[in-house]
Protein backbone atom coordinates (compact mmCIF):
# COMPACT_ATOMS: atom_id res chain seq x y z
CA UNK A 1 0.00 0.00 0.00
CA UNK A 2 2.71 2.68 0.43
CA UNK A 3 4.57 1.98 -2.47
CA UNK A 4 1.47 2.32 -4.31
CA UNK A 5 0.74 5.68 -2.84
CA UNK A 6 4.04 6.62 -2.90
CA UNK A 7 3.86 5.76 -6.69
CA UNK A 8 0.55 7.30 -7.60
CA UNK A 9 2.16 10.33 -6.56
CA UNK A 10 -0.66 10.91 -3.90
CA UNK A 11 2.08 11.76 -1.47
CA UNK A 12 4.45 15.45 -1.74
CA UNK A 13 8.34 14.60 -2.08
CA UNK A 14 9.10 15.15 1.77
CA UNK A 15 6.29 12.23 2.97
CA UNK A 16 7.91 10.09 1.18
CA UNK A 17 10.76 7.13 2.55
CA UNK A 18 13.34 9.57 4.37
CA UNK A 19 10.27 11.38 6.40
CA UNK A 20 8.19 8.29 7.12
CA UNK A 21 11.18 6.46 8.48
CA UNK A 22 11.53 9.62 10.86
CA UNK A 23 7.86 9.60 11.50
CA UNK A 24 8.26 5.61 12.62
CA UNK A 25 11.47 6.51 14.91
CA UNK A 26 9.21 9.26 16.44
CA UNK A 27 6.31 7.03 17.04
CA UNK A 28 8.30 4.60 18.81
CA UNK A 29 10.02 7.16 20.89
CA UNK A 30 6.86 8.74 22.08
CA UNK A 31 5.02 5.43 22.99
CA UNK A 32 8.37 4.45 24.85
CA UNK A 33 8.22 7.40 26.35
CA UNK A 34 4.97 7.59 27.56
CA UNK A 35 4.66 4.00 28.88
CA UNK A 36 7.74 4.64 31.05
CA UNK A 37 5.90 7.76 32.14
CA UNK A 38 3.36 5.59 33.07
CA UNK A 39 5.17 3.01 34.69
CA UNK A 40 6.60 5.51 37.69
CA UNK A 41 3.82 7.06 38.36
CA UNK A 42 1.09 4.73 38.30
CA UNK A 43 2.88 1.56 40.13
CA UNK A 44 -0.24 -0.05 40.58
CA UNK A 45 -0.80 -0.60 37.46
CA UNK A 46 2.45 -1.18 35.95
CA UNK A 47 1.46 -4.93 34.40
CA UNK A 48 -1.63 -3.08 32.55
CA UNK A 49 0.65 -0.07 31.48
CA UNK A 50 3.63 -2.70 30.16
CA UNK A 51 0.25 -4.51 28.02
CA UNK A 52 -1.27 -1.54 26.68
CA UNK A 53 2.65 -0.05 25.41
CA UNK A 54 3.27 -3.41 24.07
CA UNK A 55 0.01 -3.29 22.40
CA UNK A 56 0.49 0.13 21.02
CA UNK A 57 3.83 -0.70 19.74
CA UNK A 58 2.09 -3.89 17.88
CA UNK A 59 -0.21 -1.91 15.99
CA UNK A 60 1.35 1.86 15.49
CA UNK A 61 4.33 -0.30 14.41
CA UNK A 62 2.50 -2.30 11.73
CA UNK A 63 0.64 1.03 10.35
CA UNK A 64 3.70 3.43 10.57
CA UNK A 65 6.26 0.47 10.20
CA UNK A 66 8.97 0.57 12.40
CA UNK A 67 7.90 -3.11 13.77
CA UNK A 68 8.04 -5.81 11.68
CA UNK A 69 5.83 -9.57 13.82
CA UNK A 70 7.99 -12.07 11.84
CA UNK A 71 11.16 -10.03 11.86
CA UNK A 72 10.91 -9.98 16.06
CA UNK A 73 9.87 -13.41 15.98
CA UNK A 74 12.80 -14.58 14.00
CA UNK A 75 15.16 -12.49 15.80
CA UNK A 76 14.14 -14.68 19.21
CA UNK A 77 16.99 -17.09 20.69
CA UNK A 78 15.23 -19.83 22.05
CA UNK A 79 18.39 -21.16 22.88
CA UNK A 80 19.24 -18.75 24.73
CA UNK A 81 15.99 -17.81 26.58
CA UNK A 82 15.71 -21.26 27.76
CA UNK A 83 18.79 -21.46 28.93
CA UNK A 84 18.47 -18.30 30.73
CA UNK A 85 15.04 -19.62 32.19
CA UNK A 86 16.74 -22.92 33.29
CA UNK A 87 19.29 -21.01 35.63
CA UNK A 88 16.87 -19.17 36.94
CA UNK A 89 14.08 -21.87 37.99
CA UNK A 90 17.10 -23.53 39.54
CA UNK A 91 18.43 -20.49 41.20
CA UNK A 92 15.08 -20.07 42.36
CA UNK A 93 14.72 -23.92 43.68
CA UNK A 94 18.35 -23.08 45.77
CA UNK A 95 16.77 -19.94 47.70
CA UNK A 96 13.38 -21.89 48.32
CA UNK A 97 14.81 -24.73 49.92
CA UNK A 98 17.71 -22.85 51.68
CA UNK A 99 20.80 -24.55 50.15
CA UNK A 100 23.21 -21.43 50.00
CA UNK A 101 22.40 -20.75 53.51
CA UNK A 102 23.15 -23.62 54.48
CA UNK A 103 26.46 -23.83 52.60
CA UNK A 104 27.38 -21.21 54.45
CA UNK A 105 26.10 -21.92 57.82
CA UNK A 106 28.32 -25.06 57.48
CA UNK A 107 31.89 -23.43 55.87
CA UNK A 108 31.19 -20.60 58.58
CA UNK A 109 31.44 -23.66 61.37
CA UNK A 110 34.55 -25.37 59.76
CA UNK A 111 36.75 -22.33 59.33
CA UNK A 112 35.10 -19.81 62.20
CA UNK A 113 33.73 -15.96 62.33
CA UNK A 114 36.53 -14.23 61.95
CA UNK A 115 36.30 -11.13 59.52
CA UNK A 116 38.71 -12.23 57.10
CA UNK A 117 37.75 -15.68 57.00
CA UNK A 118 34.19 -14.89 56.55
CA UNK A 119 35.00 -12.57 53.82
CA UNK A 120 36.93 -15.21 51.79
CA UNK A 121 34.30 -18.06 52.16
CA UNK A 122 31.38 -15.69 51.41
CA UNK A 123 33.63 -14.85 48.14
CA UNK A 124 34.62 -17.78 46.98
CA UNK A 125 31.15 -19.63 47.41
CA UNK A 126 29.89 -16.76 45.23
CA UNK A 127 32.55 -17.17 42.92
CA UNK A 128 31.57 -21.06 42.74
CA UNK A 129 27.86 -20.82 42.32
CA UNK A 130 28.21 -17.92 39.97
CA UNK A 131 30.22 -20.14 37.48
CA UNK A 132 26.53 -22.19 37.19
CA UNK A 133 24.08 -19.74 37.81
CA UNK A 134 22.71 -16.49 37.11
CA UNK A 135 25.04 -14.20 38.88
CA UNK A 136 22.94 -11.55 39.86
CA UNK A 137 20.43 -14.02 41.07
CA UNK A 138 23.49 -15.26 43.29
CA UNK A 139 24.34 -12.27 44.49
CA UNK A 140 20.75 -11.83 45.57
CA UNK A 141 21.36 -15.17 47.58
CA UNK A 142 24.45 -14.36 49.09
CA UNK A 143 23.56 -10.32 50.10
CA UNK A 144 20.71 -11.62 53.06
CA UNK A 145 23.01 -14.01 54.62
CA UNK A 146 26.10 -11.26 54.69
CA UNK A 147 23.87 -8.97 56.04
CA UNK A 148 22.50 -11.25 58.81
CA UNK A 149 26.40 -12.73 59.47
CA UNK A 150 27.57 -9.32 59.14
CA UNK A 151 25.11 -8.06 61.95
CA UNK A 152 25.46 -10.89 64.04
CA UNK A 153 29.25 -10.56 64.07
CA UNK A 154 28.59 -6.48 64.33
CA UNK A 155 30.80 -5.22 61.94
CA UNK A 156 30.03 -3.35 58.66
CA UNK A 157 28.77 -5.76 55.63
CA UNK A 158 29.47 -2.46 53.02
CA UNK A 159 33.20 -4.64 52.41
CA UNK A 160 31.43 -7.96 52.16
CA UNK A 161 28.62 -6.84 49.45
CA UNK A 162 31.26 -4.82 47.28
CA UNK A 163 33.51 -8.24 47.48
CA UNK A 164 30.52 -10.32 46.42
CA UNK A 165 29.27 -8.05 43.55
CA UNK A 166 32.69 -7.82 42.03
CA UNK A 167 33.30 -11.51 42.98
CA UNK A 168 29.74 -12.62 41.32
CA UNK A 169 30.91 -10.91 38.06
CA UNK A 170 34.20 -12.35 37.84
CA UNK A 171 32.35 -15.66 38.23
CA UNK A 172 29.42 -15.04 35.88
CA UNK A 173 31.90 -14.19 33.36
CA UNK A 174 34.22 -17.53 33.79
CA UNK A 175 31.55 -19.52 32.13
CA UNK A 176 29.02 -19.70 29.50
CA UNK A 177 25.85 -20.01 31.56
CA UNK A 178 27.00 -17.66 34.32
CA UNK A 179 26.17 -14.07 32.52
CA UNK A 180 23.39 -13.47 30.50
CA UNK A 181 26.10 -11.80 27.46
CA UNK A 182 27.93 -14.81 27.71
CA UNK A 183 24.73 -16.86 26.44
CA UNK A 184 23.89 -14.59 23.71
CA UNK A 185 27.33 -14.22 22.45
CA UNK A 186 27.40 -18.27 22.32
CA UNK A 187 24.08 -18.76 20.84
CA UNK A 188 25.06 -16.38 18.19
CA UNK A 189 28.32 -17.52 17.54
CA UNK A 190 28.03 -21.00 17.93
CA UNK A 191 31.00 -21.18 21.25
CA UNK A 192 31.04 -24.17 22.89
CA UNK A 193 30.70 -24.34 26.80
CA UNK A 194 35.00 -24.92 26.91
CA UNK A 195 35.69 -22.41 25.01
CA UNK A 196 34.88 -20.02 27.61
CA UNK A 197 36.40 -21.75 30.20
CA UNK A 198 39.78 -21.93 27.93
CA UNK A 199 39.94 -18.23 27.65
CA UNK A 200 38.19 -16.34 30.41
CA UNK A 201 37.96 -18.63 33.46
CA UNK A 202 42.18 -18.10 33.48
CA UNK A 203 41.65 -14.46 33.44
CA UNK A 204 38.84 -14.54 35.66
CA UNK A 205 40.84 -16.55 38.75
CA UNK A 206 43.82 -13.94 38.11
CA UNK A 207 41.54 -11.71 39.01
CA UNK A 208 39.96 -13.20 41.49
CA UNK A 209 43.43 -14.15 43.86
CA UNK A 210 44.29 -9.79 42.73
CA UNK A 211 41.02 -9.29 44.14
CA UNK A 212 40.77 -11.21 47.70
CA UNK A 213 44.18 -9.91 48.12
CA UNK A 214 43.82 -6.25 47.62
CA UNK A 215 40.72 -6.34 50.06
Amino acid sequence: LYNNIVNARYLPVFLMKPFASGVAQLAAVAILGVVLVLFYRAAHTRLTIILAGSVALFVVGEVVGFYDVSAAIHSVRINTVSLLFGTTLFSLILEKTNVFRLICKRLIERFGTRPPHLFIILCLVTYGLSLFLNHLAVITLVVPVTLSVARALGTSALPFIVAEVMVGTLGGTSTMIGDLPNMMISAELKLPFYAFLQYLLPICLINLVTLLGCF
